[in-house]
């Protein structure tokens, strides 16, 4: 996608934003910055999880306002799964949250209230670049002399004795065959093979594959997803400290919820093939849970793996793995 860097901000600093994506780009370095590199039509969700995959570094303009975005905090575990270098780029003297402490435990955070900026700008193109430096350009090879043709007359001579060799040569060739030919043997004519009986097949009538697309407990489950509930300790029995599930259950027509374990937080999800499924599901989830949110699978929660499976009145366990 021809960028070094995915630019990380919360939209309530995008003028910071912008003036750090302008100073890179100055010093030569390719930035990929949304809503700006989106393609007109696409997947705002899609096209952010390309550019992380597209980069080499993640700059991180980290605030207040970017200390509380679910987004940035998807965008960073994104990165950290790509094993992609982030630099926090500190625009306030602010400490990170524990979720975004986690994927920063060892990086050098870049002070940027510290004044003069343009001495900031300078310090953030030093890191980048000894983290991603340029990729070296092939050097092509020199081409090789070109001699000079011979003369007209020179080259007509040199061409008319290369043509009288060659029929020379085919002249001789041929009379040496000729005389060397063998005589032609007879070809029997082959005996007709009589046809071999094929064994009549018994006739099996294909068995349907059950598939595992949105099961209540399968990796591969819908993609647009409803957060409900939420606790830090997985429960041993989720009927008893997290009673949501049963209200989740009253709901008409709605999926049988799913646990989702990710950074030690057990996250009660119902998911859908697609968004026109879920917006239905949305009004009647937010009126029983006021603090349901919707996430997309994709980039909440890239790589799966099941704990167990849907036992009883228990639902089923996913965990969420780098």
């Amino acid at each position: 996608m021809g960028h070094d860097v995915f630019l990380s901000y919360s939209t309530k600093d995008t003028k910071a934003a912008e003036a750090v994506c302008a100073a890179l780009e100055r010093r030569g370095i390719g930035v990929w910055m949304a809503p700006r590199d989106i393609p007109p039509g696409s997947s705002y969700a899609a096209s952010i999880v390309e550019a992380i995959d597209s980069a080499r570094v993640l700059v991180l303009v980290f605030s207040a306002a970017a200390n509380d975005s679910q987004d940035i905090e998807r965008e960073v575990q994104r990165a950290d799964a790509k094993r992609l270098k982030i630099v926090p780029f500190r625009l306030e003297d602010v400490e990170p949250k524990a979720s975004l402490a986690y994927f920063l435990p060892s990086r050098q955070y870049l002070n940027a209230y510290l004044t003069p900026m343009e001495a900031r700008y300078d310090e953030l193109r030093e890191v980048v670049r000894r983290i991603a430096p340029p990729q070296p350009s092939p050097t092509p090879r020199p081409a090789p002399p070109v001699e000079p043709p011979p003369p007209p007359s020179q080259r007509s001579r040199r061409l008319f004795g290369v043509l009288a060799g060659v029929v020379g040569l085919l002249v001789v060739s041929g009379l040496v065959a000729w005389q060397l030919r063998p005589n032609p043997a007879p070809v029997p004519k082959p005996e007709p093979t009589p046809p071999i009986a094929q064994p009549i097949q018994p006739h099996d009538e294909p068995k349907p594959i059950p598939s595992p697309e949105n099961q209540a407990n399968s990796p591969k489950s819908g993609d647009y997803g409803i957060v409900f509930g939420s606790q830090k300790e997985g429960p041993k029995d989720p009927n008893g400290p997290m009673n949501e599930i049963l209200k989740a259950r009253q709901i008409s027509n709605s999926p049988d919820p799913v646990l989702y374990k990710k950074n030690g937080l057990w996250m009660s999800v119902v998911t859908f093939d697609s968004e026109d499924a879920r917006k239905p599901q949305l009004q009647a989830f937010k009126a029983k849970f006021p603090t349901a949110r919707t996430i997309q699978l994709s980039v909440e929660c890239p790589n799966r793996r099941v704990l167990s499976g849907k036992e009883g009145n228990i639902p089923g366990q996913i965990e969420c793995v780098p």
